[in-house]
């Protein structure tokens, strides 16, 4: 491979591919703070259990009586078969995470050092097939078509390519808080705090906020203060004054909601089902366009010229991508391509005009080869105009130089 080539495959690669493996690292690190955190409460108890079983035992000479120490020995089993529980759920979804890991590498070393013994082309054609059905299902998964998503996964065998378990916990979260449930998203908060909090994340505080309206829109004044004190001050962040004065300020004037009527609004639970996605992507660190959509727009911004407008014709008689009524309203806002070397196509057969295919302007301002015009010339030296049917002295023909 060349040093050239080899460049330009690294670019690609990390600009495209990053969340491939991101994701899974993300995963993988959440877990294992977890199985941590897990263990160490285990190992907490294990000791509290044994100090208290050793003071019930003490320093006696006589037998103990069973029923003594019977409850102490009890809770120190329990304890010591938590830890073992948590030391084999950790190691198992670590192991599950690293070898998603190691098959997403294996992939990717393969699309990049295929096997020799297969032709280039077909090799090419293979990992542009396998490519384009990558990140279709990315941004299937995006909106929200899981099931197409993983029929596609699976009929190109990329379950453990793509991250269905992740979008679908994000969509079930995203419309349990559209429908004003704030459980799974406290749930997931409470999972991801100590990466959320490196964030300066304030999805809990305007979550909670909203935990605040409902119970002040229940007349529940009282409960609203307790769960303040109870779940906001604990968290509370010196940037986060401003939220928490709009909350207590929700409290306080509990009988003139038209202050507040916008967090009040089902408008609202909408808004922090949007902020909860965008935290998401965040801590995972994805883009928030899909790589589908950012090669679709790089596609067509490499095709598109001054000249581009929207054309409401069929397909078959359009000769430009970004002139498509389909294509058009992705592409209007795009910059025109930077093109270092113009080439002229013919507009009736599309191919390339050069020194063999001499292309010639007809006097209705369409460009066609020398190998379309060329049927097209009858014997009184006349040509028929594909544009307007009507026939052309072929004197007012003229041929076109490159510069």
């Amino acid at each position: 491979m060349s040093l050239e080539k080899e460049i330009s495959t690294i670019n690609e690669t990390s600009a495209l591919e990053y969340p491939t493996f991101r994701v899974p690292y993300e995963e993988l690190n959440c877990k294992f703070r977890q199985g941590q955190k897990r263990m160490e409460m285990a190992g907490m108890a294990i000791k509290r259990f044994a100090t208290a079983l050793e003071r019930r035992i003490g320093d006696a000479q006589d037998a103990i009586p069973v029923e003594k120490v019977k409850g102490a020995y009890k809770n120190l089993c329990s304890q010591v078969e938590e830890l073992e529980n948590a030391l084999s759920e950790t190691v198992g979804n670590e192991i599950e995470l690293a070898e998603r890991l190691q098959a997403r590498i294996a992939y990717m070393d393969e699309q990049q050092d295929p096997s020799d013994d297969c032709p280039t082309s077909l090799i090419e054609w293979k990992n542009d097939r396998n490519r384009v059905a990558r990140y279709s299902i990315w941004y299937l998964l995006r909106c929200g078509h899981f099931g197409t998503a993983k029929r596609m996964a699976e009929s190109y065998k990329m379950k453990d390519i793509v991250d269905l378990d992740v979008f679908e916990n994000c969509k079930k979260i995203e419309d349990s808080l559209r429908g004003g449930d704030t459980r799974l998203c406290l749930e997931w908060i409470e999972l991801h705090r100590p990466k959320l909090k490196k964030m300066k994340s304030k999805l809990e505080m305007f979550v909670r906020q909203q935990d605040v309206v409902d119970l002040v829109s229940q007349k529940k004044i009282l409960d609203a203060l307790k769960y303040v004190r109870a779940n906001i001050t604990p968290q509370m962040r010196p940037d986060c004054q401003e939220e928490l004065q709009t909350i207590m300020g929700i409290i306080g004037l509990s009988d003139y909601n038209n202050r507040f009527a916008e967090l009040f609004s089902p408008v609202r639970w909408e808004k922090v089902g949007r902020m909860f996605v965008e935290e998401l992507f965040l801590l995972y660190q994805l883009p928030f366009q899909s790589a589908f959509s950012l090669c679709l727009q790089c596609g067509l911004a490499a095709h598109k010229t001054p000249l581009c407008r929207r054309d409401d014709r069929s397909k078959k008689e359009i000769q430009c991508y970004v002139c498509d009524k389909d294509a058009w309203p992705i592409a209007e806002g795009l910059p025109n391509g930077h093109v270092s070397q113009s080439r002229i196509l013919c507009s009736i057969s599309g191919q390339l005009c050069d020194e063999k295919n001499v292309p010639f302007m007809l006097p209705s301002g369409r460009i066609c080869g020398e190998n379309v015009l060329a049927p097209l010339r009858v014997e009184d030296d006349l040509i028929c105009d594909p544009e307007t049917n009507q026939w052309v002295p072929a004197q007012q023909i003229q041929r076109l130089y490159f510069m």
